[in-house]
């Protein structure tokens, strides 16, 4: 009889522990969401956690072989000649992600949204925003959407509260949420998930230029109304060089894709403007810290930003001769980012 019990015990104990697949824990399972990666998540971890969810896609296949490439979770960047970045850097190959992994839960909701938009799906499923909002049962919860860009466009987030220019509290966090529009086959430009969750974690701002009189004010971290205010911003990592930088750096060249700016790459010739239009990759100086005037989402155009380029940043060539933007956050970015992620143990 005690070993009927005993195997009882045992027989529930592994039902429990074994409901989704051989290869998770019980830590990696829930209700209606499930892990990204088996193995990985901790429900009652000290983590954020990311919540993803697809629209658009022929199938749950197709969408979630796309978060993965995207997600680049081993922490590889990929070379594929086809693209036109050739050197894929996915969430996980770029710092502070790269390291930090442990601070993330990675989640996917098991349907696409039909349809249904990304702006309803929140609405009907995320607790009301406060300190203790707990989405899923889950705390600090974030969403990331991937689109099919044939059924939106345009990749975009709504930010964070974290506050710029004070040490962050962790109990006051409301996190965002980002939309990438993201094509099952075209893998150019996997960069923009770390871009967008720049926003929706960390409150970063856009350090391109936007202006005019129809667009908000949207000063903040990493965009100053003054020389004098970004000093106080971003003035301890002044001169800096994200390190990221030398390692990307460094993989360029390996795989021979290195533009320097010594020599930079022909893009076309400006009839307009009667100019030619040149390109590279930053070099040292366009990814130190400083103080540039210009960049950010404002109405008067009266600003100033840490580097000339960065991940936050998407000015691209188009009418003028500049530098390819990077997967590199730069400094003053992940000064911001790493004050937050310090927060959590992930344990």
């Amino acid at each position: 009889m005690k070993m009927f019990f005993g195997l009882l015990f045992f027989l529930i104990l592994f039902s429990c522990t074994d409901s989704n697949s051989p290869s998770e824990t019980a830590l990696d399972i829930h209700p209606v969401l499930k892990a990204v990666e088996p193995g990985h998540n901790n429900r009652l971890a000290d983590r954020i956690n990311l919540i993803i969810v697809g629209k658009g896609y022929q199938n749950m296949n197709e969408f979630l072989t796309t978060m993965n490439r995207d997600l680049g979770f081993d922490g590889l960047e990929k070379l594929n000649p086809e693209s036109l970045d050739k050197l894929l850097f996915g969430l996980f190959a770029i710092e502070p992600f790269k390291s930090q992994r442990s601070k993330f839960n990675l989640w996917y909701y098991p349907e696409q949204l039909q349809s249904k938009s990304p702006e309803e799906f929140l609405q009907q499923n995320r607790d009301n925003p406060g300190s203790s909002a707990k989405d899923f049962g889950l705390p600090f919860a974030t969403y990331l959407f991937f689109v099919n860009p044939v059924e939106s466009p345009q990749s975009f987030a709504y930010p964070s509260n974290v506050p710029p220019g004070v040490a962050p509290v962790k109990s006051a966090f409301v996190f965002g949420s980002a939309t990438v529009t993201r094509y099952p086959n075209v893998a150019d430009g996997v960069s923009v998930v770390a871009h967008e969750l720049g926003h929706s974690i960390f409150n970063l701002r856009d350090e391109y230029v936007r202006t005019g009189p129809d667009v908000g004010d949207k000063y903040g971290h990493n965009i100053a109304r003054t020389q004098a205010e970004a000093r106080q911003l971003w003035g301890s990592v002044e001169t800096q060089v994200d390190p990221f930088y030398y390692t990307w750096k460094e993989k360029m060249i390996a795989n021979s894709l290195w533009i320097d700016s010594s020599n930079p790459l022909f893009v076309q010739y400006d009839a307009k403007q009667g100019i030619d239009i040149y390109t590279w990759y930053p070099n040292e100086e366009e990814i130190k810290v400083g103080y540039l005037q210009g960049g950010g989402v404002t109405t008067t155009g009266i600003s100033w930003r840490p580097t000339k380029t960065s991940l936050m940043n998407n000015e691209d060539v188009r009418n003028k001769s500049w530098p390819k933007f990077p997967p590199v956050f730069g400094s003053a970015n992940r000064r911001v980012m790493q004050s937050v992620l310090d927060l959590y143990s992930g344990k």
